[in-house]
């Protein structure tokens, strides 16, 4: 069973269990957790820098969660480093 969510009203804290992290987000979620736009999304997927979306269907387009967590603590980590 899949698991979307599309409210990106819903705000939490902690970090998701490990069958949470695998669920399925719609865009504005990926918005919302990453704190960019639209264009910068789909302008790094074209570039490789983003994970990939999954087509669910012709007019639903989801992301998987714990590879968007996995590229925002890449790129924090990266940031740090970077800042040493």
């Amino acid at each position: 069973m899949l698991k979307l969510d599309g409210d990106c009203n819903t705000q939490s804290t902690s970090l998701p269990s490990q069958a949470e992290g695998r669920r399925f987000i719609r865009l504005p979620e990926v918005r919302r957790l990453t704190g960019v736009g639209s264009s910068f999304i789909y302008e790094k997927m074209a570039d490789g820098e983003f994970p990939r979306s999954i087509k669910i269907s012709p007019k639903l387009t989801v992301w998987r969660l714990d590879e968007i967590l996995g590229w925002m603590e890449t790129r924090a980590r990266s940031q740090s480093s970077a800042l040493s």
